[in-house]
């Protein structure tokens, strides 16, 4: 394992040897990629989704990775410094590698893995009915002003720290009003064995992307901090 304090950037990783991490318990895989509909259509099976940003990646990833896990990043060239720089500060030291988004294309079927994709409107529906638990992540601030129907509220920082539990034998829809928030708990959730789907955006997310983005990033920092 790489350490930075050395200065030194942790090995690129073949696909091959990415494979091998996917199966090593020893070892956390984090998707760092920023687009959360790319993870959710396709990722490393047991993978953790932490899209990197100053405020959200420094503030999720310690809570999803022990600082005695070694670490291995799915994340864009541009970006690896960067986002080791910040893993080191965060206290960790021992680091597999990382590997570039289109590493993925080479890795074996059965390793990979995606989130079904719901519609709000689906997911509303089949709660409705019985057919999963449409999970609402956000803070309870953020429900108060706006309740989610057919919705059970479940704090992203509380399902992290696993101070709140969905039942098991539940398949669970992942809402946030962006997607992020939702992504990181689907895939912490399916580590944990739960059967889960991701409720993509409404649309109008994608309208003012920049600024929206920003806003999500703020937010999903402020709501795992706050736990």
């Amino acid at each position: 394992m790489s350490d930075l304090s050395f200065r030194h950037r942790p090995p690129e990783l073949a696909s091959e040897e990415l494979e091998s991490l996917a199966l090593h318990y020893h070892v956390a895989v984090v998707d760092a990629r920023a687009s959360v509909s790319e993870y959710a259509r396709r990722h490393l099976l047991r993978s953790l989704y932490a899209p990197l940003s100053p405020p959200l990646f420094s503030t999720v990833v310690p809570k999803l990775v022990p600082s005695t896990a070694a670490v291995a990043l799915v994340v864009e060239r541009r970006a690896v410094d960067a986002s080791f720089e910040t893993l080191r500060a965060a206290g960790h030291r021992r680091f597999a590698g990382w590997a570039r988004p289109e590493a993925l294309d080479a890795c074996r079927s059965d390793l990979l893995g995606r989130f079904d994709v719901l519609d709000l409107e689906e997911a509303r529906r089949d709660a409705r009915q019985g057919g999963l638990a449409l999970v609402d992540v956000r803070d309870s601030a953020e429900v108060a002003k706006a309740p989610l129907e057919a919705a059970k509220n479940m704090v992203l920082g509380r399902l992290l720290a696993r101070r709140a539990t969905p039942r098991v034998d539940e398949t669970l829809a992942l809402y946030s009003p962006h997607g992020l928030r939702a992504a990181v708990a689907a895939a912490w959730l399916r580590r944990d064995g739960y059967r889960v789907s991701w409720v993509q955006p409404p649309r109008e997310a994608a309208k003012a992307p920049g600024k929206r983005a920003g806003l999500a990033h703020r937010s999903l920092a402020a709501a795992v901090a706050q736990q």
